[in-house]
């Protein structure tokens, strides 16, 4: 009595509180979940690292442009960089040049990094769209967790309650001589038992909400209190309609991570062909431009040449064809080529490990949710014959008529119906919820 009391004070300012505080619907969840939790946002980084490295093979073909210029000078017996000849005196040189080469042929290595970037931009977006779906079945799976553990804390407040009160009638029974004390004490073992169930029923319901603000990434919520749905026992017919191979192969056609895969194996054979490129020669189209000023460029009259006038006139230009034929690489292309087949075979490979664990699960949770609507269905008929029978023995009871063990009996097989009946409607909707998403319906969004 004394921890109920307790408990009922403690909710006193959450009821009062009760119509500021917001109540966080299932797409609430996911929506705050979305746009804050942080396995989210390195997911986006990841969109946002395949998207620079995709234009930076795109600027691979560009030629590269490169500038450079020096200078120093030389004591004693030095050679002249103009002349190439001895001299005995000091040598300071300047020169500068600007040199440009871009790849006319590379055995076709660069067009195929250039796609093998773009399927990893796909790869990328996939990874985030996966990344978010397994969020939002997280936060789903937390946010009924909390909605079972809510409604199992009432109903063990409620069955401690009943104990209370069976508690006080078994005393008057016992004053009046119908009731040994035998039978009193019975009675309290199991209020004390109701009790412990609804202590631990009320921890369960904190953690589970704080599992569920830890995936939501909230820090700052002192008081969550979340919706219950009011159609989530509602069966969708097209749901119970649906057939599992259908179902199947149209969530293939856009699942993201049957999209990642199939986007991996597809890069996986474009490294095939990069692999391939070391066979080909490569030529290259070379450019350069260069200058220089020098102390010992004099004129007649033995003075030096002005740092202007040298500049421009051993000013020389150069263009030409660079060509790399491989002979022998130590079997390296090769080697490089046969991994590259080997990481293609294993990407096609664990495509299909994939889509094979994805119609199991597709088959399965199908499967559940049709066996978990005829168990509600049962557990709703079997819930009214077990209240009518308790409600019966409770009668009884109360008359002096039947013993602590019958009313119990009674009693606890109720009560685990309940519990039975609201953990299948539960899943049952998790399952409609599943369905939805197999069928296209991102039903947060």
């Amino acid at each position: 009595m004394k921890r109920i009391l307790i408990f009922l004070a403690c909710m006193l300012p959450i009821i009062a509180l009760a119509q500021e505080t917001k109540k966080w619907s299932l797409k609430d969840c996911i929506i705050y979940g979305i746009e804050h939790n942080l396995t989210l946002q390195q997911s986006k980084i990841g969109v946002k690292r395949a998207n620079l490295s995709y234009t930076q093979s795109k600027l691979n073909f560009l030629p590269s442009l490169s500038a450079g210029a020096s200078a120093g000078e030389s004591y004693g017996r030095a050679i002249d960089p103009r002349t190439n000849t001895y001299v005995d005196n000091s040598v300071f040189n300047n020169s500068y040049d600007v040199q440009a080469q871009m790849y006319l042929f590379n055995g076709g290595e660069l067009i195929q990094k250039l796609l093998s970037q773009k399927m990893q931009t796909k790869v990328a977006e996939a990874n985030k769209l996966n990344t978010t779906d397994e969020m939002v079945f997280s936060i789903m799976a937390a946010y009924y967790d909390v909605l079972f553990y809510g409604e199992l804390t009432a109903i063990n407040l409620a069955q401690a309650d009943i104990s209370r009160q069976n508690e006080e009638k078994m005393k008057a029974l016992l004053q009046v001589g119908v009731k040994a004390e035998a039978d009193l004490l019975e009675v309290k073992a199991n209020k004390e038992k109701d009790e412990l169930n609804y202590i631990q029923a009320v921890n369960s319901h904190l953690l589970a909400q704080n599992n569920l603000k830890s995936l939501m990434n909230i820090v700052s919520e002192n008081t969550f209190v979340i919706e219950n749905p009011e159609d989530a026992n509602l069966p969708n017919a097209a749901n119970l309609s649906a057939q599992p191979e259908n179902l199947y192969r149209q969530f293939l056609s856009y699942s993201p991570l049957i999209t990642s895969l199939k986007a991996q194996w597809d890069i996986a054979k474009k490294n095939v062909a990069i692999s391939r490129s070391g066979y080909y020669p490569s030529l290259r189209l070379v450019g350069q431009i260069a200058t220089g000023y020098y102390n010992t460029n004099k004129d007649n009259t033995g003075n030096v040449i002005a740092f202007e006038k040298q500049i421009s006139d051993n000013l020389r230009k150069y263009i030409g064809i660079s060509l790399q034929i491989p002979i022998f690489d130590r079997n390296q292309a090769r080697y490089n080529v046969s991994m590259a087949k080997l990481q293609a075979e294993e990407a096609r490979i664990n495509l299909e490990q994939s889509e094979l664990k994805v119609k199991q699960q597709v088959y399965n949770d199908y499967t559940q949710m049709k066996a978990t609507f005829q168990e509600m269905q049962q557990l709703e008929r079997q819930l009214q014959a077990d209240k009518l029978a308790y409600d019966a023995m409770q009668a009884k009871f109360d008359q002096g008529l039947s013993n602590t063990l019958e009313l119990y009996t009674a009693k606890n097989r109720a009560a685990s119906t309940q519990v039975q009946l609201l953990k299948t409607k539960l899943t049952f909707e998790i399952k409609q919820k599943m369905m939805q998403y197999y069928q296209g319906v991102r039903f947060w969004e």
